[in-house]
């Protein structure tokens, strides 16, 4: 991962000017709001006695075990906020088409259809920025046709757990985070995506990507006419910040320098 030096965020032409670009914040998002169902969907934890849980007739089944599911499926998939990026193909030859920011499926699913943005993010200045947060992670999404979450599902309740289940959770996720946040399907792969995770209570959580935001890529169908919005923000905000416009003339791609100029 220290190879990685850049990293890549899609998104669409009133969303990057109004909110990304103003506020210079990037929103999280919950698990629950991802576009996979592998990941947005309820999970059903299977519950055992544990050895040491001390009243053996305890029940785990019925209403204990209806507020043990919704516990965790508030914890995986409400409070844990998340943001996706994707990365240069550093396996392949350096050329235009394994850069990060041309991706023509992800500039029409996610850039609405080559009419809004790709940021470039400094992939160390923006990890910096999460330093203050006590429960995180980042890393490069595996892919994978066996992943199974099945296998991590097995919760063995004992009196600790009754008593406080916040703390066994924050240990099931610190030690099952590659399989709930960094796997996905193979149908996925071309994304080569790099995640990053933060677990928290706040409602909305925002990354400030003041320091960390150095280019900007307007996809080739950007409306020329918010061009020089975009330029008039970074310069107001006297921002050492990139701009180019992606062109696809004759299929020939290239960059179009915006900024400076």
């Amino acid at each position: 991962m220290n190879n990685i030096k850049y990293l890549y965020h899609y998104t669409k032409l009133s969303t990057g000017l109004e909110y990304i670009l103003s506020d210079m914040k990037l929103k999280m998002s919950s698990m629950k709001e991802l576009s996979d169902p592998y990941e947005n969907q309820k999970l059903y934890p299977r519950l055992y006695k544990s050895s040491n849980l001390k009243s053996k007739d305890y029940n785990i089944e019925g209403e204990f075990l209806f507020d043990t599911s919704y516990k965790i499926n508030k914890k995986i998939r409400e409070k844990s906020k998340i943001i996706c990026f994707t990365l240069n193909d550093i396996s392949k030859d350096k050329n235009i088409y394994n850069e990060g920011f041309f991706k023509p499926r992800m500039w029409d699913q996610y850039g609405e259809k080559h009419k809004g943005f790709c940021f470039e993010f400094d992939k160390n200045k923006l990890i910096d920025s999460f330093k203050n947060e006590k429960i995180k992670y980042y890393d490069i999404v595996n892919y994978s046709n066996k992943m199974n979450i099945n296998d991590c599902m097995d919760f063995y309740i004992d009196d600790e757990f009754i008593k406080d289940i916040n703390n066994d959770l924050l240990s099931f996720i610190e030690n099952n985070n590659e399989l709930l946040f960094f796997t996905k399907l193979l149908d996925w792969k071309d994304e080569n995506e790099f995640r990053v995770i933060c677990i928290t209570d706040e409602g909305e959580k925002y990354i400030d990507i003041t320091k960390s935001l150095s280019s900007i890529y307007l996809g080739s169908n950007f409306p020329k006419i918010y061009t020089e919005a975009v330029k008039k923000i970074i310069v107001e905000k006297e921002m050492d910040v990139k701009i180019k416009k992606i062109n696809l003339e004759n299929f020939c791609p290239n960059l179009k320098k915006i900024y400076p100029e």
